[in-house]
């Protein structure tokens, strides 16, 4: 998450500096959001919060839609964590000691598909060309969809499952960095604050809801880790 937040301030600068850019067509352009109506006359963190609630899900939908983007992506990917421990240990049953090692690998996988996901952000998008970025979100979501799919089809080979999160890494990568970007250009500055809480909250729980409900269709109703993948192949 750390090097996410690095890779945003790296791609942020190169998007700025492509604003200039005079090859700007129209079919690449999104209508701009309408600006907050009058401020609420208390300034309590509640009504503030409010006020940000009600601009992007009232006001201007399509900054909402954007700020539950990674929460979106972040529900599909979430019960992987649980998925990586049960994949792990498959084949180290005679040495326990293996298993750590895999987990390790994959988890390191992670890393790897964060990489190549900030660096096809440099090479793709940018801020002069909003819905090459929204494009470049719904990609995200393929990517993922098709990383748990290869997890379900090739549950048997660590080699299939390293690749598998490559690609999910990817695309939640993608997802993260370019939703962060359209509410950085959508959203007023009064309540870019407010919309980046709901952005990240909705993240959070997205996350914690799908490690919560992946252990409980494993642990209560039998749900093996292939067709967890392949559930959550559907949900992205």
């Amino acid at each position: 998450q750390e090097f996410l937040v690095a890779s945003l301030e790296l791609q942020t600068s190169f998007a700025e500096e492509d604003e200039n850019d005079t090859d700007n067509p129209s079919m690449d352009q999104l209508p701009s959001p309408p600006q907050p109506r009058q401020q609420p006359k208390t300034q309590s963190e509640l009504s503030m919060l409010m006020y940000g609630l009600r601009f992007a899900f009232l006001e201007s939908p399509l900054v909402g839609a954007y700020a539950l983007l990674k929460g979106a992506a972040a529900t599909a990917y979430g019960a992987t964590d649980v998925l990586n421990v049960s994949f792990s240990s498959r084949g180290s049953e005679d040495v326990p000691s293996t298993t750590s090692l895999k987990l390790g690998i994959l988890f390191g996988c992670v890393g790897v598909g964060c990489i190549i996901g900030s660096t096809l952000c440099d090479l793709l998008v940018t801020l002069s060309r909003p819905l090459r970025i929204v494009r470049s979100c719904l990609g995200g979501y393929c990517l993922i969809s098709l990383g748990c799919l290869l997890m379900a089809q090739f549950p048997d080979y660590f080699a299939w499952i390293c690749v598998s999160g490559i690609i999910r890494s990817v695309g939640s990568s993608l997802i993260w960095i370019n939703s962060t970007l359209l509410l950085q250009k959508y959203s007023p500055p009064v309540l870019l604050g407010r919309v980046r809480s709901i952005d990240v909250s909705a993240a959070l729980f997205g996350e914690a809801f799908s490690a919560l409900g992946g252990g409980l269709l494993m642990d209560n109703l039998d749900v093996s880790p292939e067709r967890l993948s392949l559930l959550l192949s559907l949900v992205a």
